[in-house]
């Protein structure tokens, strides 16, 4: 395993605050990890090697003799934990943008993981899986999603926001308190672990929604991640993505040079991280046609050329793909919602 894979400390003070309300002395079982309780607490920012980490899990739940241990942790996670990642969360415009935030910057929290979003017609579903050769204890993973649904509730008062909960764990022999935790089908030993989210949620207003905030928290998360030296290619590749009027988007050959790698080798890295090529092209595109179309006052068509797109048609039909509205349509909305506010 490679040890270099890290989780941030709060995850073990959540761990910790769990294991008091359940009246366990953390103490003890920190130990056990080959950690320290006290230093920790005095350290919420710091990095806990993912072995550590995924020991102290397992411990947890042997001390608290429950298999369910992972799903108490999220009622002691707040998004200040997590730092300005966990306020740009809470202060992006909707759901959906604050699961692709999470998504683009989740080494700070982890970067012993992938993350990634499954898109369908009618639902979003929302994947972690442990990067290869790391091992991701269970109760971790339930811990994970439960803070996910714990934020999305706070986000945005809505029936129907969550689906269904898949993850790969076995079954337990009393699956109850999952489902009662959850509220929603859990379904065990599947292919992956994925939280599914109502599409047509995704997309409302988020009662904390704060574009200047969210402006701000994004640039100290940015900040944070270049102090950590966490950089993985993806991060690199996003960096890398230039569009221009005249050149157009950008191709894998071109970043790869720039990176100083073979095609090849970039395409297979990127796949190790969870993400393809094109997903991160989408991405950076989606990110700065809203920039543009909310803070510049642009025709669409030059917006079009400078992402690359070869004509508006073109851009016009990715941009309803992604918003199920048309540039010029959303540009009209935000207009509106400056007056209105």
């Amino acid at each position: 395993m490679d040890s270099t894979y890290t989780t941030l400390a709060a995850w073990a003070i959540a761990i910790g605050a769990t294991l008091n309300a359940n009246g366990v002395s953390p103490p003890p079982v920190f130990a056990r990890a080959g950690l320290s309780f006290e230093q920790i607490k005095q350290s919420p920012t710091e990095r806990i090697p993912i072995e550590r980490m995924t020991r102290l899990w397992n411990e947890a739940v042997i001390a608290s003799d429950n298999p369910a241990f992972g799903l108490g942790v999220a009622a002691h996670v707040h998004p200040m934990h997590f730092r300005a990642l966990g306020m740009l969360t809470v202060t992006c415009q909707n759901i959906e943008q604050s699961l692709r935030k999470i998504i683009h910057y989740h080494a700070l929290i982890s970067d012993a993981v992938t993350l990634s979003l499954t898109e369908e017609s009618d639902r979003l579903g929302f994947t972690i899986e442990a990067r290869e050769g790391v091992t991701i204890s269970d109760a971790a993973i339930d811990a994970f999603f439960s803070v996910i649904q714990k934020f999305c509730m706070e986000m945005v008062h809505a029936p129907g926001l969550l689906q269904e909960v898949w993850v790969r764990r076995s079954a337990p022999a009393n699956p109850e308190p999952w489902q009662q935790h959850f509220r929603l089908p859990v379904r065990f030993a599947q292919a992956r672990n994925c939280l599914w989210l109502t599409r047509s949620v995704l997309q409302l207003d988020s009662v904390h929604g704060d574009a200047h905030m969210a402006e701000l928290n994004e640039l100290a998360v940015v900040q944070s991640l270049q102090q950590m030296q966490i950089q993985t290619l993806s991060q690199r590749c996003r960096a890398a993505i230039q569009f221009s009027a005249e050149e157009g988007a950008p191709t894998l050959e071109a970043v790869a040079q720039f990176l100083q790698v073979s095609p090849r080798t970039l395409a297979r890295k990127l796949k190790q991280e969870g993400v393809t090529f094109n997903q991160l092209l989408q991405e950076k595109r989606r990110t700065l046609s809203v920039h543009y179309l909310t803070h510049s006052n642009e025709p669409i068509t030059n917006i079009a050329l400078s992402l690359g797109f070869r004509d508006t048609s073109n851009f016009n039909r990715a941009f309803q793909r992604w918003f199920n509205t048309t540039p010029s349509q959303f540009r009209e909305s935000q207009s509106q919602r400056v007056l209105s506010g």
